[in-house]
């Protein structure tokens, strides 16, 4: 939540009209003239200025003109974040801040240009409450500093950021949070005695964080809204920008947690690789061009190889160890428990539309039967191509897939051509139960305990009997296929939970 006020400078230079009891004024302020020609130009402060209120008669007063007072009108935004995203952390915070730092300035060149005439906001002021997590100095000042850098610079830009202590005090955004999620639970408590949908969202009722802001634009921000808002008040507010952050649309981007180190192959640094931006290098080999040396003028003198390694020190380094630690013996506790038929949730390397793979376990004859076996080394295994680490399991795993993307139904993954893969259970997230997984068409079927040789008969032939009351393999790809899957809500979002919070 962000609240956004800035003077008018239009009411500011005004040198008549009256004045409603209870404004403030600047006595013998500065008038704001805009140059055309100079983008950067501030009016010189007047040290004798001074604030003050309009009153009436009653009480001790001072009779000015109109022409020497300064009407000091703010216009208030507040700046909502609905995200999806489950860890509020300084990404979060920092990825909200710049969005909406771009919006203001896009909207008050829009409506306000004598305001903002150098088309940035230059000069800015910025109070928080210091949270805990969100506006952790190491991370909060970094950031904030480099706001300067596409707006002037240093020498045109004026930026403070100013702390309170935290969970000491209340403003105007607790105010606004507060009325925003009364709001929405009026409307979910509204549903239970009408038939009447909730105003904005595409299913009527609120379901998804998608749909939280969806029915605050359409109560917040329309116009008749705007319109009709109560105006003059201490705390009002002018325009509400309420903002959804989600999984595919403009979501939290937060590095990953490993750092990067550049193996240089000569002992010694020259200007251009230090000024070159090492940590910006995204292949894993890169050569410094036009390098020269003293004694040697060749001009791809200096390479450097590029390898990820886990961050053992530094800032939250422990804490992030010991976390990856306890979930890696949580997924071998999951893994060592794992039965044929067993569905997994992993999570998936690259794949943006499916972040959440499905799968199901499936028995191998190499194994024992077993759908799982342990790497007792501490040494990588590589099995059927697969990298299992030391002391984990690998899981025989078959995908399965979205019917739809973003719709929780599933089909078998490959189609007739399914074939089960050897995958590690590093990257496994949730076990899911048989309740949480419901059938909603083709038959049951029963997932093979032993791998039996697939049969090269054709499709048109018949499929022979069972064999010793087992299914056989081929017969159950065969009727699978047909076989759709919907996954139950909850588990998906225990998985993304999960997904959020990942340690290597």
């Amino acid at each position: 939540m962000a609240i956004l006020s800035f003077l008018l400078v239009d009411e500011w230079n005004k040198q008549q009209g009256e004045l409603e009891i209870g404004s403030e004024v600047t006595v013998n302020g500065e008038l704001y003239i805009r140059d055309p020609e100079n983008p950067q130009y501030r009016p010189q402060i007047n040290q004798d200025s001074y604030w003050a209120t309009v009153t009436n008669a009653d009480g001790k007063t001072t009779n000015l003109e109109r022409s020497h007072l300064r009407l000091r009108k703010l216009h208030t935004i507040a700046s909502p974040a609905v995200s999806d995203d489950k860890k509020h952390d300084r990404f979060a915070m920092q990825h909200f801040t710049t969005h909406e730092l771009e919006w203001v300035e896009t909207y008050m060149s829009s409506n306000f240009p004598n305001d903002l005439p150098a088309g940035k906001i230059t000069h800015l002021h910025l109070h928080s409450d210091n949270a805990t997590q969100h506006f952790k100095s190491t991370g909060a000042i970094n950031y904030f500093t480099s706001l300067i850098h596409d707006r002037g610079g240093p020498s045109n830009c004026s930026y403070v950021w100013s702390f309170g202590a935290p969970g000491h005090g209340k403003g105007t955004f607790d105010g606004i949070g507060g009325v925003l999620k009364n709001t929405i639970h009026g409307l979910i408590k509204g549903t239970k005695g009408s038939n009447q949908g909730i105003d904005g969202t595409e299913s009527g009722y609120i379901t998804t964080p998608k749909d939280v802001c969806d029915a605050l634009k359409s109560r917040f921000e329309m116009d008749k809204v705007q319109n009709r808002r109560r105006k003059g008040g201490k705390h009002s507010i002018d325009y509400y920008n309420i903002r959804y952050y989600g999984a595919t649309e403009n979501p939290v981007r937060r590095p990953d947690n490993e750092e990067f180190e550049h193996l240089e192959k000569i002992s010694e640094w020259c200007w251009l690789a230090l000024v070159s931006g090492s940590a910006q290098w995204s292949a894993t080999e890169h050569c410094i061009y036009e390098c020269t040396s003293s004694s040697n003028l060749s001009s791809t003198m200096y390479s450097f190889n590029k390898r990820s390694c886990a961050k053992v020190r530094g800032v939250d380094a422990q804490r992030a160890i010991a976390t990856a630690t306890a979930q890696k013996a949580t997924r071998n506790e999951m893994a060592c428990k794992l039965t044929v038929g067993s569905w997994v949730l992993f999570k998936s390397p690259d794949n943006d539309e499916q972040p959440i793979w499905l799968g199901r376990t499936v028995g191998r004859a190499d194994w024992n039967d077993a759908c799982i076996l342990k790497n007792n080394t501490t040494r990588a295994n590589v099995i059927d191509g697969a990298a299992i680490p030391g002391k984990t399991y690998a899981i025989n795993v078959q995908w399965y897939t979205q019917k739809v993307i973003g719709v929780l139904e599933y089909v078998i993954e490959g189609g007739d051509s399914a074939i089960p893969v050897v995958q590690s259970n590093s990257s496994l997230l949730v076990v899911a139960h048989d309740e949480h997984m419901t059938r909603v068409l083709g038959n049951n079927v029963r997932v093979p305990r032993r791998r039996a040789v697939r049969s090269n008969q054709s499709d048109d032939f018949e499929w022979t009997t069972r064999q010793n009351l087992q299914t056989s393999e081929g017969e159950w790809y065969r009727r699978e296929y047909a076989n759709a899957y919907r996954m139950d809500q909850s588990v998906y979002d225990l998985a993304m939970d999960q997904w959020v919070h990942w340690r290597e």
